[in-house]
């Protein structure tokens, strides 16, 4: 009968393509390619082109476009097609039935489709974010650490040693050399990312001879992705090693306003071919920006007479403590810290911190000895003052006396006093070449300031830039996750809306219908988009976007069964514990939601059938690849061998192709005694039936709300 009926539906479509189209006549977005698929998906004898329409869901994650109107034209579409169905096959009731259920479980198919393609797409992007954050996070570390390497107490030796270590791992590279030659013609390596060589301070490469010498003469990073390809033996392949294919040199440039200064030259060697990415030799020119600060500190310290030696110590504080706090993000706390050491440093007397706000105007970020009320509201634009005149040009900008006499200057606006001060300096804070600020230095001498102090103000100037441009990044990323966070949120919530307003038309649906089987099936179907929603709701709280935990599915699940299928006559207790704190994923927790119905539905409907009292007890643990979910209820008696294909209703079959095709794991379905830690002393240990499912417990990264 089964084949007769599909063959008679077969013959029917191309009639009920075009009643379906006179349906859809005055909807717009009519899609002729849904009313396709849901007649394919009616054939019996069609294969299901369900990866293909997975992949429409991914398409529609991957533009960020709203699942729900896509949602909504599937289910237009199968409305038409059921209303066709009812006018071909009028008269014709069990060809008419046969049709509606082919329809029914093609509409599911479509839908849950989509919808899986969707979610794994979003889990997919969701992911990329995260290691993109988890390796920002990583390479932030390595600086932070390098940084604090140079600002140690170490000698210089131990300083490049460790830190082409940190360099050799941040990479992935095999050895890592650091050459080292400020201004010279000849570049001497100092350090390597193995154990010390003898040849370490006596190895010499000319600038211009030998890769690392030629591209560290041209100034900007570059490398041989494979060394075979040149036809010739590299020398610093063969200093170390022959079995070298790969090398990649950084050039350590010391850049200042008035020049720029080859401090030296870091080398990577690889045993494997390979190319550098963008963002991989970004950050190895940041690293190589801080050793060239760590470097030109060393060579100005060398150079310093007793008198400015306090000084350079309070720099290298300064520069210990910024490493240090800088892991928090504080930028107030940093600028503070900075400015306070600027200004003693630099022989002036007050000072003063600026960076860009919003509307791209220089605000107040921290000062020394400068207290006004309202000072933190300062605002200064372009031209404005020596601080507007350094950030156009975007060059340091000395005076005299402007305080006093210029119209512009932020001092007289604030009327503010300083009738000691004379002379000011203002900084541009340029990191990478992008401006991010001024530091603005206030004196009472009327004498410019010697050329050492300025050299190490703009060492604290560099240091401010810096910190304000890992900041600001840090904050884009974590606002980046906020916005994916809240796409999540959204589309868990709009999902859940829409099961709700179906459920509501089921709810409809049953109270009109004079069919007690028929409203029997529309509880089940109604508990069951329910469960879904409650599955979608507990999925888009804030607190953890995109997973739930077990035992919260369980109770609502538990609530949502109990309000749709226990009698009033019926009383049935629930009981649910967890023996671990089982956490899944927003894939397999809407798999578990229908389960969890199906085994709840199955015990009250079959287990307590003639009675008026029944026991559930659900439970769940964790292994380390596996997690165990029990349902068990204290029913009749169980046969011995049960025919799931044998049944004639839904649930048992869907519980055991859903565990075996979403959750990739095993049903069974048997007589025997709970699990101890579900057990009491007054329970049966032998009188339970108990279903057990058992999957992989394998989690993707979950989605905290950041604070």
């Amino acid at each position: 009968m089964s084949q007769q009926h599909s063959a008679s539906l077969q013959t029917a479509r191309n009639n009920l393509e075009g009643l379906a189209i006179t349906q859809l006549a005055d909807y717009r977005q009519r899609n002729d390619e849904d009313l396709h698929l849901l007649l394919d998906l009616c054939d019996e004898s069609h294969q299901l082109p369900l990866d293909d329409i997975e992949q429409e869901g991914v398409r529609i994650a991957e533009a960020n476009d709203p699942i729900d109107v896509r949602l909504e034209s599937i289910e237009r579409t199968a409305d038409a097609v059921g209303a066709a169905i009812d006018m071909h096959f009028a008269g014709i009731e069990p060809m008419r039935l046969y049709a509606r259920e082919q329809l029914r479980r093609a509409r599911r198919a479509y839908i849950m489709s989509v919808t899986r393609g969707f979610q794994n797409a979003i889990n997919l992007l969701k992911t990329e974010e995260n290691e993109k954050t988890h390796l920002f996070q990583e390479r932030l570390r390595a600086l932070q650490r390098v940084n604090a390497t140079i600002n140690s107490n170490f000698s210089l030796e131990e300083t490049l040693a460790e830190s082409a270590k940190i360099i050799n791992a941040q990479a992935h590279s095999d050895l890592c050399a650091i050459f080292t030659g400020a201004g010279a013609e000849e570049l001497t390596l100092r350090a390597t990312s193995q154990d010390p060589a003898d040849f370490i301070g006596h190895y010499v490469i000319h600038v211009g001879e030998e890769l690392t010498g030629r591209i560290a003469q041209r100034g900007f990073p570059a490398g041989v992705a494979d060394i075979s390809s040149l036809g010739y033996e590299v020398i610093e392949s063969a200093m170390f090693d022959s079995r070298f294919r790969s090398i990649f040199v950084i050039p350590i440039i010391y850049f200042a306003n008035d020049s720029n200064t080859l401090e030296g030259a870091i080398t990577l060697l690889s045993e494997q071919p390979r190319e550098y990415s963008v963002e991989e030799i970004s950050f190895l020119e940041m690293i190589a920006g801080q050793l060239a600060m760590g470097l030109e500190n060393s060579f100005i310290y060398s150079r310093m007479d007793e008198q400015f030696r306090r000084q350079v110590n309070s720099i290298n504080t300064l520069q210990h403590i910024s490493a240090t706090v800088a892991s928090s993000f504080d930028l107030s706390r940093v600028l503070e810290l900075i400015i306070s050491q600027a200004t003693p440093a630099s022989g002036s007397h007050y000072g003063a911190i600026f960076a860009f706000n919003t509307n791209n105007a220089l605000q107040l970020q921290a000062h020394y000895h400068l207290d006004a009320p309202g000072l933190r509201e300062t605002v200064i634009r372009h031209g404005e003052c020596c601080v507007g005149r350094a950030m156009e040009r975007c060059d340091r900008t000395w005076a005299l006396d402007c305080m006093h006499t210029d119209s512009t200057c932020f001092l007289q606006k604030l009327s503010l006093k300083l009738p000691n001060a004379h002379s000011s300096l203002a900084i541009p804070l340029v990191s990478k070449g992008l401006l991010h600020g001024v530091m603005l230095l206030l004196s009472q001498s009327q004498q410019i300031q010697p050329h050492m102090r300025a050299e190490m103000v703009e060492t604290l100037a560099h240091e401010a830039a810096v910190a304000i441009e890992s900041t600001r990044l840090y904050e884009e990323t974590l606002r980046a996750l906020e916005v994916k966070s809240r796409l999540l949120q959204e589309m868990h919530h709009r999902v859940k809306n829409n099961l709700l307003s179906i459920a509501a038309i089921l709810r409809m649906e049953r109270r009109r219908t004079t069919s007690e089987e028929a409203a029997k099936i529309l509880a089940e179907s109604v508990s069951r988009i329910d469960g879904m929603a409650a599955t979608h709701d507990l999925l888009s709280r804030e607190e953890q976007i995109g997973s739930a935990s077990l035992e919260d599915l369980a109770r609502k699940l538990v609530g949502v069964v109990s309000a749709h299928l226990v009698p009033p006559s019926m009383k049935v207790d629930f009981e649910i514990r967890a023996a671990d704190k089982v956490e899944v994923h927003s894939r397999d927790a809407l798999a578990l939601s229908l389960i969890l119905n199906e085994l709840i539905a199955n015990s009250i409907e079959h287990g307590f059938k003639n009675s008026d009292y029944g026991k559930v007890k659900i439970g769940a643990w964790k292994e380390p690849d596996l997690i165990h979910l029990i349902i068990a209820d204290l029913g009749q008696n169980l046969a011995d061998d049960i025919d799931f294909s044998s049944l004639s209703s839904l649930g048992l079959p869907l519980v055991r192709d859903i565990t075996r095709d979403q959750l990739r794991g095993t049903f069974t379905l048997r007589r025997a005694p709970l699990p101890e830690f579900l057990r009491d002393e007054a329970d049966d240990e032998t009188n339970w039936t108990v279903a057990e499912i058992i999957f992989p417990g394998e989690m993707a990264p979950i989605t905290s709300k950041t604070t």
